[in-house]
């Protein structure tokens, strides 16, 4: 296994907020449950054998009978429950995975970061204990199109599923509470940050994936990690081009600081 690439404990919770992770091929995904098609089955079943049972005593019921009123709210509450536990199910996903996430006591500290190997990458999402690496979200080469260096953008921007009003109001409340755990988080929530880098990586057929590049590293380690990625990827770091003369320049003279040559 390679070694880990390490990050500040502020910058790892930065890059985790900025971090959106389209497809994870192995280990565990931050964003998307998925359902667990047998179990959901098996309470669809369970569901409707006791809703069918309880529709048929009804019907056997006199008409007038407070029973048959009991028996038809219970078939009610019964399909009710069923929608709101399958409803509830990915929020109860992301509440179980913030639970399990260890924060860093020591804001001084370095945690693990990323690790690049000839397969792919893996990501120090929950920070667990070295024997729970296999649960942290990896990405396979053999399911990746395209590698870009991008300037860092807030996730819902790739997304696009939200206003950006609305998004940017919601990160600024994570950043609030981030300060209340850290006091001495030194950053601020941004739509798109020009003095910072990420990773835009195209999962075939069309899915983005952004991941950031700590903004503490040194220009050495951003070169030694890309030149690290590229060749074990069997990918070009391709740049990227925003289409606007203010944005292209900053991006261009962000290269130019940390003599990256894409």
């Amino acid at each position: 296994m390679q070694p880990w690439h390490t990050a500040s404990v502020h910058d790892w919770i930065y890059c985790r907020m900025y971090t959106y992770l389209h497809r994870v091929d192995e280990g565990l995904s931050p964003y998307h449950y998925r359902l667990p098609l047998r179990r959901w089955l098996r309470q669809l079943a369970a569901s409707a054998v006791l809703a069918a049972g309880l529709t048929v005593i009804s019907i056997l019921l006199p008409e007038d009978s407070p029973l048959r009123f009991m028996a038809g709210l219970l078939v009610t509450g019964i399909v009710l429950l069923f929608l709101i536990r399958t409803i509830a199910a990915p929020i109860r996903y992301a509440m179980h995975n913030e639970q399990r996430t260890r924060y860093p006591l020591d804001a001084g500290g370095e945690v693990r970061y990323a690790y690049v190997d000839a397969e792919g990458m893996r990501i120090n999402w929950f920070n667990g204990n070295e024997d729970q690496e296999q649960d942290e979200p990896y990405i396979r080469w053999t399911h990746v199109s395209k590698i870009q260096l991008i300037l860092t953008e807030h996730p819902r921007r790739l997304q696009q599923r939200a206003p950006a009003g609305d998004y940017l109001q919601h990160t600024m409340r994570q950043f609030e509470k981030v300060k209340i755990r850290y006091p001495n988080f030194p950053y601020r929530a941004e739509r798109i940050y020009e003095d910072r880098l990420s990773l835009l990586i195209t999962h075939e057929p069309a899915f983005l994936s952004q991941v950031p590049l700590p903004p503490q590293w040194s220009s050495e380690q951003l070169r030694r990690f890309l030149t690290e990625l590229s060749s074990a990827s069997g990918l070009p770091i391709h740049r990227y081009t925003y289409g606007r003369a203010e944005r292209d320049e900053a991006y261009r003279q962000l290269l130019v600081k940390h003599k990256i040559m894409i």
